[in-house]
């Protein structure tokens, strides 16, 4: 807890004051800290948003073929790699890129 009240998630280890533990895939890169107000408000917005995002892109896994979402999802994804092939663009790099902007979508980060 906050010295307002509030709850947040600080990145690191800590043992003070923990209610549980979390783990994450991204790495925090090192001497930055990110912390995760619990704010309802402003988390339901970014859950809202986010929400928005999964439904968008549900639309397009389903429609994308024939076959179960799975088998979509996995062909979109080897599809998108041959476009990036065919106009010349790094799909690692892209994909980079997309990890960023989804853990920004996902996190707060607070200086």
């Amino acid at each position: 807890m906050d010295d307002d009240g509030s709850q947040s998630l600080l990145s690191g280890f800590h043992l003070v004051n923990r209610v549980g533990f979390l783990i994450s895939t991204p790495t925090v890169p090192a001497r930055v800290t990110i912390r995760v107000r619990l704010d309802s408000q402003r988390h339901g917005a970014l859950a809202t948003a986010n929400r928005r995002r999964v439904l968008k892109a549900e639309r397009v896994i389903v429609d994308y073929a024939p076959g179960s979402r799975l088998e979509n999802l996995t062909d979109l994804l080897a599809d998108l790699r041959h476009w990036c092939d065919e106009h010349d663009e790094d799909f690692r790099n892209l994909d980079d890129l997309a990890e960023r902007h989804y853990v920004a979508e996902c996190i707060n980060e607070e200086d």
